[in-house]
């Protein structure tokens, strides 16, 4: 009977108690935004440094400190290349769309050397202004003054196209002289652009 008496019996009750791990998300979060803003050349680490800083006042504190540690690096890197990279990339557009303007200038200023060389084959004298602008527009449908014609000698010319700005006498025309056998005496290159309004 004593047997059945100690099966009879119910073992004593254990409780487990499960405490829910503590979790920062806030410091997880800003760990990862700081981890990712080193793929983005620094510029998203503001934002996790700003998240892990904010995070570090919430246990348990370990992806914080190391938001922080990647964070505030990244935003020292992201404002001296960050900005740098940034700058560079405008100033290579910038330079980009000069040289397609000075191209475009060039061929212009060939246009009319051709014109006036052929002018000067077919009669042996180069013309006056008046006499230039007249084939300017005879020859290649332009409206007069489109580019400025000075004669220099009997044998050379000054070609001057005024740029975006259409106004001449600005730092974006492109200067050519010339003389009748087609050689390139000397060339003045812009080296800005100016926009009319």
């Amino acid at each position: 009977m004593d047997q059945q008496h100690e099966h009879n019996q119910a073992a004593p009750h254990q409780t487990v108690v499960v405490q829910q791990q503590e979790s920062n998300t806030l410091g997880l979060a800003g760990f990862i935004v700081s981890l990712a803003g080193w793929i983005t050349c620094g510029a998203l680490c503001p934002v996790g440094l700003i998240l892990s800083l904010c995070a570090l006042g919430k246990r348990p504190r370990g992806f914080a400190i190391a938001g922080v540690l990647l964070g505030l690096p990244g935003v020292l890197f992201f404002l001296l290349f960050g900005f740098g990279l940034i700058f560079a990339v405008l100033g290579i557009g910038a330079a980009a769309t000069l040289a397609a303007v000075v191209a475009g200038q060039q061929l212009k200023l060939a246009q009319a050397q051709a014109v006036l060389r052929a002018e000067y084959a077919e009669t042996s004298t180069l013309p006056d202004e008046t006499g230039a602008q007249a084939l300017f527009v005879a020859e290649l449908g332009w409206e007069p003054d489109e580019v400025r014609y000075i004669r220099n000698s009997d044998t050379s010319f000054t070609l001057i196209e005024p740029g975006q700005d259409g106004a001449f006498d600005t730092s974006d025309d492109l200067t050519q002289t010339w003389d009748v056998g087609g050689t390139l005496i000397e060339e003045q290159v812009p080296d800005s652009l100016e926009f009319g309004s």
